[in-house]
């Protein structure tokens, strides 16, 4: 993912964040909030990085997109992510499914959080189970 950094990463995030509160945003680099997210979602897909940072930082930015068109990308990156060790990306894709309205979270749960690991898998996992990739 070496076309952004970290920090840029974060202005997006924020970027993101504010066009969906209805604020006046403008070009952020030039790029309007679908040719960032376009080229987000591309950069994770051809070329994820390892650093797992990047990738959660990532994942945060695009689930401040109220995009449905998303869901299938957050499906496949948790798939992925479920292999690997990394709760907080784990995490991060299901708040972005969540805020997409997809019922990541079991319904018995009063509430969630990163640290409630065996839980956040548990229903990642049975959604995953649920849903065509």
């Amino acid at each position: 993912m070496s076309l952004f950094t970290k920090e840029q990463l974060h202005q997006i995030r924020t970027y993101f964040e504010n066009a969906n509160r209805q604020e006046e945003v403008g070009l952020w680099e030039g790029r309007s909030g679908d040719t960032l997210q376009n080229d987000l979602v591309n950069a994770l897909n051809d070329n994820a990085p390892e650093d797992a940072e990047a990738r959660r930082l990532a994942y945060w930015a695009l689930s401040k997109r109220a995009d449905a068109a998303l869901i299938p990308s957050f499906r496949n990156w948790l798939s992925q992510e479920l292999k690997g060790n990394d709760a907080q990306a784990i995490f991060q894709l299901m708040i972005g499914l969540d805020n997409l309205e997809e019922p990541i979270f079991d319904v018995s749960r009063s509430g969630y959080a990163s640290f409630e690991e065996e839980l956040n898998r548990r229903d990642a996992s049975r959604y995953l189970n649920q849903t065509d990739l």
